[in-house]
């Protein structure tokens, strides 16, 4: 029986070390083919130029280790990684990414599948 694994809004509160040992787990669990859908909060050109612009409901201002939050005091509250960080994580814990990300509409896009982005991976050989 093939495994789907389904992590909504969990790595959207983790700091990097905690995020990189899920993924390592996720990709251990998944058989080959196995799928797996994570929301994020991905900064790219577009999202960043939307937080710049003051569009976004969430803005991510504050660089803590790799990884972008909202609130230095308590970083778990909302954070973001850039996307070049979460691809290259997918792509050393065995994942590869279903292309297009979905993205969200958390930083002011006009329009979202959902309100976070959402990345759907399968596990290769």
């Amino acid at each position: 029986m093939e495994l789907d694994v389904f992590l909504t809004s969990v790595v959207t509160h983790m700091l990097p070390q905690d995020t990189e040992h899920y993924l390592n787990e996720v990709s251990r669990v998944l058989k080959q083919g196995g799928r797996c859908l994570i929301t994020w909060f991905l900064l790219n050109d577009e999202s960043k130029q939307l937080i710049s612009q003051q569009a976004s409901q969430i803005n991510f201002v504050y660089e803590l280790d790799g990884c972008w939050v909202k609130n230095p005091d308590v970083p778990e509250m909302a954070v973001a990684y850039p996307e070049s960080t979460v691809r290259n994580l997918y792509n050393q814990c065995q994942l590869s990414i279903s292309e297009p990300i979905k993205y969200g509409s958390w930083c002011g896009r006009p329009q979202g599948l959902s309100f976070q982005d959402m990345v759907i991976t399968y596990k290769r050989a």
